[in-house]
């Protein structure tokens, strides 16, 4: 990444900051950002390093998934497009995502649908947790709410017999 600035006497500066293996379109941003800016805090605000950093995140993945469709496009002949048969879905299968911090940070909600976290790391697995904490304690009723009522008991009718259940008859 490179950093452009003026210094005190308005004369305009480079900055080349390298990450090494330390950026990936995929990973965490946050742990990044928060080294950069411990670095280069002179230069750019936390939130301005991650906010840059979520943007290079999705550059790269946009040329990646550019380069894929090329790849497939190239690799398919038109004898084979032509022959493939077209395939209609059985059933809609919702796959689970991976968990995405640049997408959490964009987009919370979208981010926390069916998103899968075995394969997260601990830094992504702690961003998620904290924003799904986050929205927890947003909609949780407390005895402090207007709606809250103690010692709520409803009366449930069963509408078909479970097999598991020995008290209802």
């Amino acid at each position: 990444m490179i950093i452009e600035y003026e210094d005190s006497d308005r004369t305009t500066r480079h900055r080349t900051i390298r990450f090494g293996n330390l950026f990936s379109p995929n990973g965490p941003t946050s742990t990044l950002a928060r080294r950069l800016c411990e670095t280069h805090d002179c230069l750019l605000a936390e939130a301005d390093i991650q906010k840059h950093l979520v943007r290079l995140q999705r550059l790269t993945k946009q040329a990646l998934d550019e380069a894929d469709t090329e790849k497939e496009t190239a690799v398919q002949t038109p004898a084979e497009t032509a022959d493939a048969p077209s395939k209609a879905p059985a059933e809609t299968v919702v796959e689970s995502q991976k968990a995405d911090l640049g997408l959490l940070y964009r987009d919370p909600e979208k981010a926390l649908q069916n998103v899968d976290l075995n394969s997260a790391d601990d830094i992504t697995l702690k961003e998620f947790k904290d924003k799904m904490n986050e929205t927890f304690e947003s909609k949780a009723i407390t005895s402090d709410h207007p709606d809250y009522v103690y010692d709520k008991r409803v009366e449930v009718k069963p509408t078909q017999k479970s097999d598991w259940d020995s008290d209802s008859d």
